[in-house]
């Protein structure tokens, strides 16, 4: 008799109450050992709610034989199809289709990652967990949701009769997370779901499902097959290909030059005709990232860890490497024909195709896998600084991305950031907790390393733009106002209400806090950091709750918008003569949305942002107040206006008129202006003007309100709105604040007008 090895009984005793001691004949409830006390009694079995469903033996260290203990936990019903997987083996459980005819049919088996098994992985969109089908496995019905069915469907079709049908029988396993993962297990889900970040890198294959026959996915499928059977001919395609398995986001400019030609275009354009030639279909490309799939949290994380990706649409499919390699000709053949007129033998549609950026998706999950596959060379791990960089940013563009549950936004990104924080989906860990941790893992990576190691956009507060209570997002009960709100940002996505000021815009905290001065740090779930209180809103204006389309009259919330900035700035110029012209700082704020000083065209974008926003102030103070051109411009103190156009030009004119003319005004291709200018209309949306104690004016969040306070943290860019609460502030969100983005602190600090303190967010 033998006792059950140690590295066995590592996995029982898990489960307190059911310790056993077990035989070289097998395991019964109430077994009993000479040689040691531990018993399992069969009250205990039924307590654990353990279930012993097989056993195996196997040699132990000791040289006798020990046993192998396979249960099932409750969901421990005996008609389940899930046995216990062993932890620290990376056990995992791999399925094969044996049919799909008249349903579904598959097998389990249980492999270890350790030994390298050979297996395809499914990446896929769960759909709707309420429109299930019942499919076979291991000889017993269970429901699963329709997308997955219909995706093991498709990928039946490609090992049968499709593009991988020559790969070997016995390597046609794949690993599914609704099947292969016990979703009513919440250990075994704690345990398996960080595993995936192993799972998808070891696949032979990834499988991208993108829905059944799609015609818009469909019609893309039919450019790449046109377009890289071209380009592979080109001279150069060679060597781009060995860029792109080395996962390159560009090319260098001598390779792009020698890879974007189009010259090949005019085998498809009949010279004999002086019609326009037919399109190609160019267009029908960004239809690929344009599919739901891809707004999914672990989508992103499945498409970046995998070493080949196949995309699958019904029955036909695409090659990740295809699709990269077509991006990069785009891109190439786009540089190299700016500003060039558009060739005969090229459509309309066909050269408007080519002048698309690829989509921002595209481009992100271009370098995500580029960064994976170097840090994979360099072996870095999560305490790298660079990793660690590149881990914030990833974390920063999941604000754009879908979860069903809100905790996946840390979890369902682990494998990609490296940050390694518990999973648990248990209910006794709120989301609010994961977020917590999540923050505080970084501020205890942060602690580490010197602050020029870090890029920009990882400075130690950057949570801060994705927290506070000052936005209209979704709270998350228990939250503190400075941890990051995950699943309120990515709710708002694609609503008014999505904008969030960037934290690393400016540069508020240069130079104001000495190198001494501690970093950010939890103590007590509180945010305890360095401070320098500035100012307070003395008056909140309206925030706008829709967009100013070009072609129409503004709205309300439009209308007060405007004149609560020419009140303030009449105000202002009265109080503050000295002071910068209002319009002038939120032409200034606004750019700032779209990046901080040291972009090349910041000082251009503001001076166009002026000038647009004068007409459309102009045009509001005329049409809601009878406020002439003359009495407007004396108004903001303006002895011309900033157009080089006679005033009376203007006298009379129509919204559309006066915009035309203002456009005209500008040294910039019209078309481009005009585009310009839409932006900037969508930029007041959901933001909120507001006027300070001292005279500044900026962009604030719009639940911003009066005797909010204004600072500078140390650790964080732009300026920050705190709000008093007993001992503590709330953090409500970041501002951008002209006067006070580059520094300027330093100088209140230098002259006795602010003082330095150390402050506690909660």
């Amino acid at each position: 008799m033998t006792l059950f090895p140690q590295w066995r009984m590592s996995r029982i005793s898990r489960y307190p109450s059911a310790s056993c001691c077990l035989r070289q004949q097998g395991c019964r409830p109430g077994a009993r050992c000479e040689s040691a006390s531990l018993r399992a009694s069969a009250a205990d079995w039924a307590a654990s709610r353990l279930k012993l469903c097989s056993f195996s033996t196997r040699a132990c260290s000791s040289g006798g034989v020990g046993v192998q203990l396979w249960v099932n936990r409750e969901g421990g019903r005996a008609d389940s199809i899930y046995n216990v997987l062993d932890e620290p083996r990376k056990m995992i459980r791999l399925l094969k289709i044996l049919s799909i005819t008249p349903q579904v049919s598959c097998q389990l088996k249980v492999v270890s990652l350790e030994y390298s098994p050979v297996f395809s992985a499914l990446s896929y969109m769960w759909g709707d967990a309420n429109i299930t089908e019942p499919i076979v496995v291991d000889g017993k019905t269970i429901p699963v949701t329709v997308n997955l069915a219909n995706a093991i469907r498709d990928v039946h079709y490609q090992w049968t009769e499709g593009c991988c049908s020559t790969d070997p029988l016995d390597e046609r396993w794949l690993w599914a997370d609704a099947v292969c993962i016990n979703q009513q297990d919440v250990q075994e889900k704690n345990h398996q779901v960080p595993l995936m970040k192993d799972i998808y890198p070891s696949a032979r294959r990834v499988f991208s499902w993108l829905g059944t026959k799609d015609k818009e996915i469909h019609k893309a499928f039919d450019v790449l097959d046109l377009i890289w059977p071209e380009i592979s001919q080109l001279p150069s395609f060679p060597e781009v290909l060995q860029e792109v398995s080395e996962g390159a986001g560009e090319l260098h400019p001598g390779l792009s030059h020698a890879f974007g030609t189009h010259e090949w275009l005019k085998k498809y354009h009949d010279d004999s005709t002086e019609a326009e030639p037919s399109s190609l279909g160019f267009l029908e490309v960004p239809n690929i990232f344009e599919h739901a799939y891809w707004t999914r949290v672990w989508i992103f994380q499945e498409v970046a860890l995998a070493r080949e990706i196949t995309f699958i649409c019904g029955t036909r499919t695409a090659l990740w490497v295809n699709m990269h390699t077509t991006m990069l000709w785009f891109e190439a053949t786009l540089s190299k024909v700016q500003n060039q007129n558009r060739p005969y033998y090229v459509s309309s549609e066909d050269w408007l195709g080519i002048h698309l950026n690829p989509p921002l998706f595209c481009r992100n999950m271009v370098a995500t896998k580029n960064f994976h596959r170097k840090k994979s060379q360099l072996k870095l791990d999560e305490d790298e600084p660079f990793r660690a960089n590149y881990s914030v940013l990833i974390s920063r563009f999941a604000g754009g991305l879908r979860a069903t549950n809100p905790k996946d936004y840390v979890y369902g990104l682990e494998g990609v950031t490296g940050f390694n924080v518990p999973t648990e989906y248990g209910a006794d860990k709120t989301v609010a907790q994961v977020y917590q941790k999540y923050a505080i893992y970084w501020l205890s990576l942060r602690s580490k390393w010197p602050s020029e190691k870090f890029l920009v956009g990882a400075c130690d507060l950057w949570f801060l733009d994705i927290a506070g209570v000052g936005f209209l997002w979704k709270v998350v009960p228990g939250l503190p106002t400075w941890s990051p709100n995950f699943a309120g940002v990515a709710e708002a996505f694609g609503s008014p209400f999505e904008k969030r000021f960037s934290c690393d815009t400016g540069h508020a905290d240069s130079g104001v806090f000495p190198d001494d001065c501690p970093a950010p740090q939890c103590v007590s779930l509180k945010l305890q950091c360095n401070a320098v209180l500035i100012d307070e809103v003395i008056e909140a204006g309206p925030y706008s709750q829709t967009e100013w389309d070009i072609n129409d009259e503004p709205g309300e919330s439009v209308s007060s918008c405007y004149l609560w900035m020419f009140d303030c700035t009449v105000k202002s110029t009265t109080l503050y003569p000295d002071s910068d012209l209002v319009v002038l700082a939120m032409a200034q704020a606004l750019s700032l949305i779209r990046g901080g000083r040291e972009t090349p065209d910041f000082e251009e974008r503001s001076r166009i942002n002026l000038q647009l926003l004068i007409t459309d102030l102009e045009y509001v103070c005329r049409r809601n107040r009878g406020i002439d051109r003359s009495n407007f411009f004396e108004s903001l103190h303006l002895e011309a206006p900033p157009f080089e156009k006679p005033r009376d030009d203007f006298e009379g004119l129509g919204k559309t008129t006066m915009l035309l003319k203002a456009i005209s005004a500008i040294s910039k291709p019209q078309d481009e202006v005009l585009q310009v200018y839409i932006d900037f209309r969508n930029l007041l949306v959901g933001l909120c003007m507001a006027s300070t104690d001292l005279g500044f004016v900026g962009l604030f969040p719009p639940l911003v309100q009066k005797n909010d306070i204004i600072c500078i943290l140390k650790g964080c860019p732009s300026p920050v709105v705190l709000r008093k609460k007993a001992d503590c502030y709330i953090h409500v969100g970041l501002c951008y604040i002209p006067g006070l983005m580059e520094g300027e602190a330093r100088d209140r600090l230098r002259d006795a007008r602010a003082k330095m303190e150390e402050i506690v967010i909660c």
